[in-house]
């Protein structure tokens, strides 16, 4: 049992850094979102699904991270391996919201044809295009961090963004 639930507690604490990451991006973009159509207040059901979203996302990053693809970066330079995470992840992102954005409309319209003709109506695509590449970058981010982690070893690199200043050793 007590294997268990050491496995457990790895998991989590594996998870936290990304998901604590991703809810910040993603209530950024819920706020951006807000302010781009004027509105004040996103509701509680919109921070519940980036809450939930994070979550999400940050398991994700860790199943994403341990599947054998990049291994064929290994012998390249620490850029590539960003890129390559950067636009897996952002194809990921980009169907995620394609989905948080017809799912409502086909059943709001009853039938996938019905709904995506809706979304092209509707769309507003300088948000959608707009929170993608917010998205984008912040992913870009994560994966810069993530590489510069790997290289330093987890504790260095704590020490070097919350240590005092000289004392990254």
């Amino acid at each position: 049992m007590k294997k268990v639930w050491l496995f457990i507690k790895k998991e989590i604490l594996e998870m936290l850094p990304p998901t604590i990451f991703f809810l910040v991006v993603f209530f950024v973009v819920v706020f951006t979102r807000n302010v781009m159509s004027l509105k004040s207040d996103a509701g509680a059901l919109t921070y519940t699904a980036a809450i939930i979203g994070a979550l999400i996302i940050g398991k994700s990053v860790l199943i994403a991270d341990a599947l054998p693809v990049w291994r064929h970066f290994d012998n390249k330079s620490r850029v590539a391996l960003v890129i390559g995470r950067t636009i897996a992840y952002s194809i990921v992102a980009l169907v995620f919201q394609f989905l948080e954005e017809i799912i409502p409309l086909v059943r709001n319209e009853g039938s996938v044809g019905a709904g995506l003709d809706k979304l092209v109506e509707e769309i507003h695509w300088g948000r959608f295009w707009g929170t993608h590449i917010q998205l984008l970058t912040f992913l870009a981010l994560y994966n810069t961090l993530a590489v510069i982690a790997e290289e330093m070893g987890r504790d260095r690199f704590i020490r070097l963004l919350f240590g005092k200043s000289g004392a990254t050793g």
